[in-house]
């Protein structure tokens, strides 16, 4: 399964251009809190924390929710362009027959090294 969950996040990326691993992840991560608290939807203004810094490389999909703090970590939700970017990689999952359960996020998170 984790070879198949792989595959699907490349082709994901590949289709909608996401440029490089650190992108990758971060959008991984608010993949993750969305399936995995579904607090709000994709609409929440509490989607993801994260620096300045590296809110910086994701412009287009994510946009603060509060004024920034420099060198904090600050409240991140959704663009439009996000939203549907999250639903495109749900629908992946749909599409090829993986309902989401608790491995899930754990099989991504070690296939990308991301921090739980």
């Amino acid at each position: 399964m984790s070879n198949h969950i792989y595959h699907i996040i490349d082709n994901w990326r590949s289709n909608n251009s996401i440029n490089g691993l650190k992108q990758t992840k971060l959008l991984l991560e608010c993949f993750i809190r969305y399936k995995t608290f579904k607090s709000g939807g994709l609409n929440s203004k509490l989607m993801v924390t994260m620096l300045p810094s590296a809110a910086n490389t994701l412009t287009k999909y994510i946009e603060p929710s509060f004024p920034v703090v420099p060198r904090q970590h600050n409240y991140y939700r959704l663009t439009n362009r996000g939203k549907i970017l999250l639903q495109d990689l749900e629908h992946a999952f749909m599409f090829n027959g993986i309902n989401w359960n608790p491995r899930i996020p754990k099989i991504i998170q070690k296939d990308f090294d991301i921090e739980a």
